[in-house]
């Protein structure tokens, strides 16, 4: 790996080659478990999953009637008005996403919530929590699965799988993030979605990993032996799929670029890495999680679509957020200061499997720190970095200029505790290094000082707007929509992501000068 940190910013340059190895002796790659693991909790009384055709969970927000829903409307709210234990915090209109956008807060519990108003009948709900990354034992990822398992309201030996086998449902999955764990489910049916957020909910609020280490050791890491002529194995969910990741290029560079970046701090750790800290992996590390990161008061719920808000609102408020007063989660110790001066090379060779190609298979990452950009900074980037991408783009152009001829894209990373533009070669090898950094910085220096092509800026602001409003007209919209709210809030503590969105465009089609263009490419170009 060869990087560079340069200036307060920092400057990172990354070459990743590929070394072909073959897996080593008694590590044997497992598939990933199923309700049947060797290793699954014992079998329990279950409670009955609600599944088609069955009654509603039995609460008052279940039963609301479609005649008194009839005399309520989310319209009539204004900011300041109470609803089952929430209180209406802001109503806007949103032009991309043709949706009125409605956040409330619990008052009890300190969960905020956004309801995203529209037609669409494939509803979502999605709950997320802020998850720093405060080590590379992969916990959250180990907790992210395991918290689905079972609850006490929901015995099982994997209630998700029970779940997804018996509901209709068009989506349903968690996702780990080095910032944030997200847990979203979406379905045509309104009683079905309630349902499985009620499932949801109940593993959030006493997940039966908390009491039954059995359900650690499917999901994270265990040795078997399964007769005495054989080796002795570690296996488990997440350390199957973390060492599924080892030659991974791409997740493998952005991992050495966040330590290049960020060296000795919190945002240089990454996920995926129970591989090689699987000793440091325990139990008790594990249950930290759920205490550190895993209370109302840390967490964002999204709902989407077309649905009666008021009983969604009702359901939550009596099963689950009226019982958890706010715990005032603290997540201070795991933040870093600003990161220091420096200007770092490295060079990384990355694991291959025997036979795979090695000669031009390499990728050089030229990342710049954007920790002290703005959030309105950071969305000029995300345009920035679609211009630079664009064929007719002052970067593209320079590279055919050049005669350089390994593709180069530019991407915006914001899932990262700190934020960081890439500038990525592919298909290439060590010796492009400088070309690289060349390329970058002389595209950089020329949007400064010139701006870009009139044309080409209208047509990429037009494409951006036109992508957002085509957005409704794709599958799963809301697990979209949710994702982008819960990722920007998790780093800005903002819900208008969409609403900044619509503002910046907007502003950008009137700024004749460029000038905010042009600063962005100044910052970056001298990141001092």
């Amino acid at each position: 790996m060869s990087l560079y940190r340069k200036g307060r910013r920092g400057l990172c340059l990354l070459l990743s080659l590929a070394l072909a190895l073959m897996p080593a002796a008694g590590l044997h790659a497992a598939a990933p478990e199923t309700a049947e693991a060797q290793e699954s909790p014992a079998e329990t009384e279950k409670q009955e999953i609600p599944g088609a055709g069955e009654a509603e969970p039995q609460t008052q927000a279940a039963e609301a009637g479609t005649e008194a829903a009839a005399e309520w409307s989310e319209e009539a709210l204004q900011p300041g008005d109470a609803l089952s234990g929430f209180t209406l915090e802001s109503a806007e209109h949103s032009t991309l996403l043709n949706s009125d956008i409605y956040t409330f807060t619990h008052e009890y519990s300190g969960a905020q919530l956004v309801h995203v108003s529209n037609s669409d009948e494939n509803r979502t709900f999605c709950i997320g929590y802020r998850t720093p990354y405060i080590d590379e034992t992969d916990t959250n990822h180990v907790f992210e699965h395991a918290i689905l398992a079972a609850s006490d309201k929901y015995p099982a030996k994997d209630i998700f799988f029970d779940l997804n086998n018996k509901g209709y449902l068009t989506f349903i999955n968690a996702f780990t993030m080095p910032t944030m764990t997200v847990y979203p489910v979406c379905s045509m049916s309104e009683e079905q979605l309630l349902k499985a957020m009620d499932v949801y909910m109940s593993c959030m609020a006493a997940p039966a990993i908390l009491e039954d280490e059995n359900f650690f050791k499917r999901e994270a890491v265990r040795l078997e032996l399964n007769s005495p002529e054989e080796d002795i194995t570690i296996n488990g969910t997440v350390f199957a799929e973390d060492r599924g990741s080892l030659t991974d290029l791409g997740g493998v560079a952005e991992d050495q670029v966040l330590d290049a970046l960020y060296p000795g701090e919190i945002s240089s750790n990454y996920l995926g890495k129970a591989e090689y800290h699987y000793r440091d992996l325990t139990y008790e590390h594990t249950r930290e999680t759920y205490d550190r990161c895993y209370h109302f008061d840390n967490s964002l719920i999204v709902l989407y679509g077309d649905l009666d808000i008021r009983r969604f609102l009702e359901f939550l408020d009596s099963e689950y957020l009226s019982k958890q007063e706010r715990y005032g989660t603290d997540l201070s110790a795991w933040e870093d200061p600003l990161t220091e001066e420096g200007y770092e090379e490295a060079v990384l060779q990355v694991p291959a499997y025997e036979g795979d190609a090695v000669e031009n298979a390499g990728m050089i990452s030229y990342a710049i720190d954007l920790e002290t950009a703005s959030e309105k900074e950071l969305s000029v980037w995300g345009v920035l970095a679609s211009l630079m991408n664009s064929t007719a783009g002052p970067l593209q152009q320079l590279l055919r200029s050049e005669g350089v001829q390994y593709p180069v894209q530019v991407t915006l990373s914001t899932a990262a505790p700190k934020p960081y533009v890439t500038f990525a070669m592919y298909n290439t090898n060590e010796d492009q290094m400088p070309v690289l950094r060349e390329m970058a910085q002389k595209s950089l220096e020329a949007v400064a000082e010139n701006g870009l092509n009139p044309g080409l800026l209208e047509a990429v602001l037009k494409q951006q707007e036109l992508a957002s409003v085509m957005l409704r007209n794709s599958g799963n919209v809301g697990l979209n929509v949710a994702e982008s709210i819960i990722l920007d809030w998790g780093r800005s503590g903002r819900t208008d992501v969409y609403q900044q969105q619509e503002a910046l465009l907007e502003e950008l089609a009137a700024d004749e000068e460029q000038t905010l263009l042009k600063e962005a490419a100044k910052s970056a170009a001298d990141p001092r």
